[in-house]
This record gives C-alpha cells, sequence and structure tokens, in this order.
C-alpha cells in the first residue's frame, strides 16, 4: 500500500509488482489514442453537462426570485427562530416582510423546508 501511495503522489517506486502492472497500463491507456480521446469528449461533456446544469439552477432561482445564498439564509433564519419557540404562524410574517418575498415565495420555501 506505501508504493501505490508513494506513486501516486509521484515518487520513484521500484520493485512492486502490483505498482509496474498499474504504470505499465497507464503507459498502454496513454498510447491508445482511441481511448485517450473518448476520455478527453466523456471529461469534456461532463463538464459542459455540470456547467448547463448550474446554469438551470441559477435561473430557476432568479425566476423564483430567491437565490441560494438567501434560501439557505432564509432557512437558517427560520431554524434559529424555531429553536426559540416560534410558530410557524408567527414566523411567516416576519420572514415575509424580513426578506420581501411574495405569497408564493413563502408557499414554496415552507413546502420545501418541511413546513416548519
Amino acid at each position: 500500500m506505501r508504493n501505490f501511495l508513494d506513486y501516486v503522489d509521484n515518487r520513484d517506486v521500484e520493485n512492486d509488482e502490483y505498482v509496474d502492472e498499474l504504470r505499465d497500463y497507464i503507459q498502454n491507456l496513454s498510447e491508445n489514442t482511441e481511448w485517450r480521446n473518448d476520455y478527453m469528449d466523456n471529461k469534456t461533456h461532463m463538464m459542459f453537462h455540470d456547467e448547463d446544469v448550474r446554469e438551470e439552477g441559477i435561473a430557476i432561482g432568479e425566476k423564483r426570485g430567491i437565490t441560494l445564498g438567501k434560501l439557505e439564509a432564509i432557512r437558517g433564519m427560520i431554524t434559529l427562530m424555531q429553536d426559540n419557540g416560534l410558530s410557524e404562524e408567527e414566523l411567516k410574517p416576519q420572514i415575509q416582510r424580513q426578506f420581501s418575498l411574495t405569497t408564493a415565495q413563502m408557499q414554496e420555501l415552507f413546502k420545501k423546508s418541511g413546513g416548519c
């Protein structure tokens, strides 16, 4: 195991059958142009997919008028106020006023937060 970790950390490892086999396997892969191209195509595809998902999430939040940071702040405030004994009926008007939320946003917020 120590030799493997040394290999991963780019240290010289000698006389280890597993590391030698791994080194050969990686060398063969790096020389295989088809595999390398497929790997890079897949990696590029995943990067664009992740970016698309992130942009979609931001767009949904902006459409609803609640950014992710604002949503987390609101949920934190709800938890804090509940921990101090406030009921949902007491919380809703304060949260709505504090964060300038619409009735639809409030319904969405309290639906997702488990009915606080």
